[in-house]
C-alpha cells in the first residue's frame, strides 16, 4: 500500500482486546483511529474499506451498516502488530463497552474506582454517542454523591453543635432563671427597706432573664418607686430628681385633649382644651404655642421634618404654622366629623402636604403654604387622605365608596390617579398605609346588611380581605377571643397601623346614636371605644415582620383579664410587646406586658409610645 501505516492502523479497531475479530461501523472506526493518534479524513476512510473488502480481508457491510474482519486468522496476525499502549486503550475502550452494556440491562454506572481506571486515558480516547452520555452520567452522579454526602455531614455537624448550644443554654437559662427568681425575691423584700437596693436587685434579675415578665414587672415597680421618692442628693451633694430627669414638664392652663410624638420621636405636639396649639421637645420644653380664640381644635398634624404644624378646626379651616409661630396659610377644608384626623397629611419628606377641599377633591401645598395642584377623581365629599411611607402614592377613602391611589409621576412630579378600589357597600372612612407601601388598611360601612361597618386591608390590584366586622352587640375582651375574633362593638370610625405594623389600632363609638349639632360638630358617644388588633402566625403571638405578606396572619383581638371592662378610650401598642390602655370613666392608664400582666398603672389617659418604643405618653 502507499501508505502501510494508515491501513495498519484501519485494520487495528476491527480486533478486540483479546485479539479476536469485531463489528465496527465507519465512526468506530474513526474514533479508535483518533485514540491511536490517526485522522484518517473520510473519503480516505470509505476507499480504504472498499479496498479491503475487494481483497477479502474484510466483508461487506451488513444491514446493521458493520464491517468485520473474514476470519479470526486474521485477527491474531493483526493483533501481534498491536503495541502495548494500544493494547491498554483497546482494553480500556472494551471496559468501558461492556460497562454500557451491563448499564443498559441491569442499571449499574461506573464507579469511583471504574472512573479513576478510564481517568489516565480518557482524553486520548474520542467517546462519542451512548459511551460519552454513559461516562458523563456515572461523573455527575459520583458528584451528586460525594455533594449529599457532604451535606449530610454538614447538617449532622450543625445538628450536633446545636444540641450542645441547646443544652449549654438550658444549662445557663435554667441557672439563670433560679438566680434571676432570687433576684426578684430580693427586690420585692427590699422595696419598702430600700428603693435604690430593690432597684439594684431588679435590675440584675432583668438581666439575668428579660424574657421574664416577673422580672419586668419587679424592674418597673422599683424604678417607680425611685421616681416616687422624689429629689436626693449624690455622694457629691449635689440634688437630683429621677423624675425631672426624664420629663420636666410645666402643666397647662387647660385640659390637654390630645398629644403625640413627631415621626422622629424628638417633640411632642397636641391641642388643648382652649384651643391652643402645643409643641414641646421630648424633655417637656415648650417651644411653640398658638391659639385661635373664635373656634375649636378638632385635630393636629406634625411635618415629618419637624418645620410644620396644623390644625382643623370646626369652622372648616385650616391653619398651618412654622416653627417660629409664624401663619404661612389658611386654608377652607371639608371633613368627616366622625374622623376629622386625616383631613392633613404630609409627605414623608415634608417638603409638601395634602388638604381636603371642599369640592370632592383634594389640594396639594407646598411647605410655605403656595397651592401646587388639586387631585380631581372623586364623585363624593373625601373622607381621609394618607401618603404613603415612601412617597409614591396617595390613598384617599370617599362617600363615593372608593378609594383612589394616585401615583407620583416622576417626570411631572404630581401623582396621578393610578388605580381605583372600588366595590365597597358604602363610604370609606379612613385610610393608613403599611410601612411597606403596599398595602392600605381602611374602614368603611355597609348600610345594606346588619353589619355597619368592615376594617380592610386592601393592595393596589383590588383584593380586599375584610379583617374586622362590626356587630352591635356584646363582645367582652376578658373572654376567649376564639369566637370574637373579627367582631368589634360599636361603629367603627377609623382603623390604624400601629408602630411597625405589627398591630393596627380601631377605634369606635359604643351603642347609640351619634347625632351633629348644629354647628356641625359631632356629639362625641362617652362610650368611645379602642381596640388593639395585633397580627399572630396561627395562635402563635409572635410578632410579624413587616416584610412578610400580611394575607398569611391572623387578626387577633387584645384581651386583657385584668379588668372586667371592655370599653377603652385610648389605647396603644409599642414594638417592645407592650400595651398601654385607658379604661373608659378612669383617669389612670394601664402598661401592660403582651403577656396580659399588668405592669404600672400611670395617672393620665391616652397613651402613646414614641416610635422607637422606649417611651410612653
Amino acid at each position: 500500500m502507499k501508505d502501510p501505516e494508515t491501513g495498519l492502523v484501519l485494520l487495528k479497531s476491527f480486533v478486540s482486546a483479546k485479539g479476536t475479530k469485531r463489528q465496527v461501523i465507519l465512526e468506530d472506526v474513526t474514533d479508535f483511529s483518533k485514540t491511536l493518534g490517526k485522522n484518517i479524513p473520510k473519503e480516505t476512510l470509505k476507499e480504504l474499506i472498499i479496498r479491503f473488502v475487494n481483497l477479502r480481508i474484510l466483508r461487506g457491510r451488513d444491514e446493521s451498516g458493520r464491517y468485520e474482519l473474514r476470519h479470526d486468522s486474521l485477527a491474531i496476525k493483526i493483533y501481534e502488530k498491536i503495541t502495548l499502549v494500544e493494547k491498554e486503550l483497546l482494553e480500556v475502550r472494551q471496559f468501558i463497552e461492556n460497562a454500557l452494556y451491563t448499564y443498559q440491562k441491569r442499571s449499574i454506572l461506573l464507579s469511583v474506582e471504574d472512573l479513576e481506571y478510564i481517568a489516565p486515558y480518557e482524553s486520548r480516547m474520542f467517546l462519542r454517542g451512548e459511551l460519552n452520555e454513559f461516562v458523563q452520567e456515572s461523573k455527575h452522579q459520583l458528584t451528586a454523591r460525594k455533594r449529599w454526602f457532604k451535606r449530610i455531614l454538614t447538617y449532622s455537624a450543625i445538628g450536633f453543635f446545636f444540641i450542645i448550644v441547646v443544652i449549654i443554654v438550658y444549662s445557663v437559662q435554667s441557672s439563670g432563671n433560679t438566680k434571676s427568681r432570687k433576684y426578684v425575691l430580693n427586690a420585692f423584700l427590699q422595696n419598702d427597706f430600700s428603693s435604690t437596693l430593690s432597684f439594684e436587685s431588679a435590675l440584675e434579675a432583668y438581666e439575668r432573664d428579660t424574657s421574664s415578665t416577673y422580672a419586668i414587672k419587679t424592674l418597673f415597680d422599683s424604678f417607680n418607686g425611685l421616681l416616687e421618692g422624689g429629689s436626693y442628693c449624690d455622694s457629691l451633694g449635689n440634688k437630683l430628681d429621677p423624675g425631672k430627669a426624664i420629663f420636666d414638664f410645666t402643666p397647662c392652663s387647660s385640659e390637654i385633649i390630645y398629644v403625640d410624638f413627631s415621626d422622629d420621636g424628638q417633640y411632642i405636639y397636641g391641642f388643648l382644651a382652649d384651643s391652643s396649639i402645643k409643641v414641646w421637645t421630648r424633655k417637656g420644653f415648650e417651644i411653640l404655642s398658638q391659639k385661635v380664640e373664635t373656634t375649636s381644635v378638632l385635630s393636629v398634624k406634625f411635618s415629618p421634618n419637624n418645620k410644620l404644624i396644623t390644625a382643623l378646626f370646626t369652622d372648616s379651616t385650616v391653619f398651618t404654622w412654622n416653627m417660629k409661630g409664624e401663619i404661612i396659610c389658611s386654608i377652607k377644608a371639608s371633613y368627616e366629623p366622625l374622623n376629622p384626623r386625616d383631613v392633613v397629611n404630609f409627605h414623608p419628606g415634608g417638603n409638601i402636604f395634602s388638604c381636603i377641599g371642599t369640592n370632592n377633591d383634594i389640594n396639594i401645598y407646598d411647605s410655605s403654604g403656595k397651592f401646587l395642584y388639586r387631585l380631581e377623581g372623586h364623585t363624593a365629599q373625601v373622607n381621609a387622605v394618607d401618603f404613603s411611607p415612601n412617597g409614591r402614592y396617595i390613598a384617599s377613602g370617599s362617600k363615593d365608596s372608593t378609594i383612589i391611589v394616585w401615583k407620583l409621576d416622576s417626570l411631572t412630579g404630581r401623582y396621578e390617579n393610578a388605580t381605583q378600589i372600588s366595590d365597597f357597600q358604602d363610604e370609606v372612612l379612613s385610610v393608613d398605609f403599611a410601612q411597606n407601601s403596599k398595602w392600605i388598611l381602611c374602614t368603611a360601612t355597609d348600610t345594606a346588611v346588619l353589619q355597619p361597618n368592615v376594617c380592610y386591608l386592601c393592595d393596589f390590584k383590588g383584593f380586599k380581605r375584610p379583617l374586622v366586622q362590626a356587630y352591635y352587640d356584646t363582645a367582652y375582651l376578658n373572654k376567649d377571643t376564639v369566637n370574637y375574633d373579627h367582631r368589634i362593638t360599636g361603629k367603627a370610625i377609623s382603623a390604624r397601623f400601629a408602630r411597625n405594623d405589627a398591630a393596627i389600632i380601631i377605634k369606635s363609638f359604643g351603642p347609640g346614636k351619634i347625632s351633629l349639632d348644629g354647628n356641625n360638630e359631632p356629639a362625641i358617644d362617652t362610650k368611645s371605644i379602642n381596640y388593639l388588633m395585633r397580627f399572630s402566625n396561627n395562635s402563635q403571638r409572635n410578632l410579624m415582620a413587616e416584610t412578610r405578606a400580611f394575607r398569611k396572619y391572623f387578626w387577633r383581638l387584645a384581651y386583657l383579664r385584668n379588668e372586667n371592662i371592655h370599653y377603652y378610650s385610648g389605647i396603644d401598642f409599642s414594638n417592645q410587646e407592650y400595651i398601654a390602655a385607658t379604661i373608659s370613666g378612669r383617669n389612670h392608664t394601664i402598661l401592660f406586658h403582651w403577656d396580659r400582666l399588668a405592669l404600672v398603672k400611670f395617672n393620665g389617659t391616652n397613651p402613646v409610645f414614641s416610635p422607637d418604643g422606649n417611651y410612653l405618653l
